[in-house]
């Protein structure tokens, strides 16, 4: 059949076994369509329905972020923390991971964000909460929060009131806002997500944005 894929290619695109599949079909969960012999063959509608599939059966957790730029600040990634915990305690939310950096916000490799995106991507995460917007990203949060939202994911911020007051601080989230378009593009390439195409959208819209405005 034009345009669909054998069990083993579909297998290959949701990131699971052949089995995997298999176990699916005979549950009635997902029902692929039949050559004249027999074979299963699976379309793009069953690829978003597999991963609406894994993301019921995948328990969502509440997870904490925190970030400081130095060894220095080590004291005050200490008091995010807590005034994360203090702040999900507060609206009864049950804490599942807490996930540091110790990073400049340039860096969009950071072993805790990566770890972050992983998880979101992988439809693990339910909520986010973090101290300030920029313990992610100065002027690339509004993206993260997009793509977040895509996956269905919420993004609690604390302390709203950080803002930038200088051009020079101005200048440098330009900066840190191409680097972090650069770092999530290669990500999602390398995603067997169907939701990439959308992420891929939702840059170009942000950058057509910003092109209009210069």
């Amino acid at each position: 059949m034009k345009g669909t894929m054998s069990i083993g290619e579909f297998a290959k695109r949701v990131g699971v076994s052949p089995i995997t599949v298999r176990r699916y079909i005979k549950k009635g969960l997902i029902t692929p369509l039949k050559t004249p012999t027999g074979r299963y063959r699976f379309t793009e509608k069953h690829v978003k329905q597999f991963f609406s599939l894994r993301e019921k059966e995948t328990p969502k957790k509440v997870v904490i972020y925190a970030r400081v730029s130095t060894q220095k600040q080590k004291t005050y990634l200490e008091n995010q923390i807590q005034l994360c915990k203090q702040y999900c305690v507060s609206k009864g939310l049950q804490i599942d991971e807490i996930i540091t950096d110790i990073a400049s916000s340039f860096n969009f490799k950071r072993k805790g964000l990566k770890k972050l995106l992983d998880m979101v991507i992988s439809s693990q995460v339910d909520t986010v909460v973090i101290y300030s917007k920029n313990r992610l990203s100065r002027i690339a949060f509004e993206l993260i929060e997009e793509i977040f939202s895509m996956f269905n994911v919420k993004i609690e911020v604390i302390d709203k009131s950080e803002k930038l007051s200088t051009d020079e601080q101005l200048k440098d989230a330009v900066e840190e806002l191409i680097s972090f378009i650069h770092y999530i593009t290669s990500k999602i390439y390398g995603s067997r997500s169907y939701k990439a195409k959308k992420i891929e959208k939702c840059i170009k819209e942000v950058l057509g944005d910003a092109n209009s405005d210069t």
